[in-house]
């Protein structure tokens, strides 16, 4: 880990030692403009790179801050690749692959956006401003309690964003970060779990003692790695002048891995804790909600699992040999 990444995280867990209200916490992160983080200055970001963001999404859910920096990311980003201003209130939100353009439509963190990008099906990116005019909103939220709000946007136009990045390009981003943020809370509930474990005692010892106990937090611990690998590999790769579908590949291979180690981590963690597990003001409790939550939005692991499919047979066997031995 470079010192950077070091200091991110450190400055992540000063801002959420304390748990808090959500809007604060948002207030700080806006305030030191980690929400922004690979957005150049000059556009009106952070600077700063994808790696360093991931660094920051992955902190943030290790913590299980309820704050939505990703979402507000990957739409920054999008924007100033457009060369529209970023807007200076609220936080902005990306809704992906949706049909209805301009009808009723789920959206993270709706209630609160102060725009939405919105990427077709056609792969259209499409901008939308309220401008002071509230949609009618329906609210919601996903089984970790965070909104996910239906959004009528029949009164607000959208605009197209000319020169925004591809459609694909988006897709990678936004995945990425989700599993960047599902390889953060997996950290989070196998670290809770091993400390629980190795402190708990049953039969004269520490549950960690006991072979099963510790087969079980093993089988966690290699999920998560598993989950940091094909992270690092989908940001490694970002830094390439790689194709559009070879990013979106290498994102769906780490999302396919986060919902895999998602069901691994989440199941065990509550297995080792016991009845503690459930307590819904224990810790563990708003890790395993968020993983269960993230590890099927933005596309759900069968969509992703058919896209890296897709990818592979129309690269043909010499492009898959190239991949898994570079």
């Amino acid at each position: 880990m470079s010192s950077v990444h070091a200091e991110l995280r450190d400055l992540v867990d000063d801002i959420t030692a304390t748990p808090g209200d959500p809007d604060r916490l948002w207030d700080t992160v806006a305030a030191l403009g980690l929400h922004t983080i690979g957005v150049p200055e000059a556009d009106g970001g952070s600077g700063g790179d994808l790696a360093d963001l991931v660094t920051v999404v992955r902190r943030l859910a290790h913590r299980a801050a309820s704050v939505p920096v990703a979402d507000h990311a990957v739409a920054a980003w999008t924007l100033a690749l457009a060369g529209h201003p970023l807007p200076t209130a609220g936080p902005l939100v990306v809704v992906l692959d949706t049909t209805l353009v301009a009808g009723p439509m789920s959206v993270p963190w709706g209630r609160c956006a102060a725009g939405l990008v919105v990427v077709g099906s056609d792969d259209v990116i499409r901008y939308a401003d309220p401008a002071g005019r509230r949609p009618g909103i329906e609210e919601g939220a996903n089984l970790a309690g965070e909104p996910r709000d239906t959004v009528r946007l029949d009164e607000i136009p959208l605009a197209v964003l000319a020169g925004a990045p591809p459609a694909d390009a988006i897709r990678a981003r936004a995945g990425l970060l989700r599993a960047a943020a599902v390889a953060g809370a997996c950290a989070g509930a196998y670290e809770l779990t091993r400390t629980y474990v190795a402190q708990r005692r049953q039969f004269d010892g520490p549950l960690i003692d006991i072979p099963a106990v510790a087969a079980s937090l093993a089988g966690m611990k290699v999920a998560a790695l598993q989950v940091d690998a094909a992270v690092d590999r989908a940001v490694d790769l970002q830094a390439t002048p790689a194709s559009p579908a070879d990013l979106l590949a290498a994102t769906a291979t780490a999302r396919v891995v986060a919902a895999r180690t998602a069901d691994t981590v989440a199941r065990n963690a509550h297995q080792l804790h016991g009845a503690m597990g459930v307590t819904r003001e224990y810790a563990l409790h708003p890790l395993t909600t968020r993983l269960w939550a993230w590890r099927d939005e933005d596309g759900h692991e069968e969509s992703w699992a058919r896209l890296l499919g897709t990818h592979v047979i129309e690269g043909g066997e010499a492009h898959l040999w190239e991949r898994l031995t570079a």
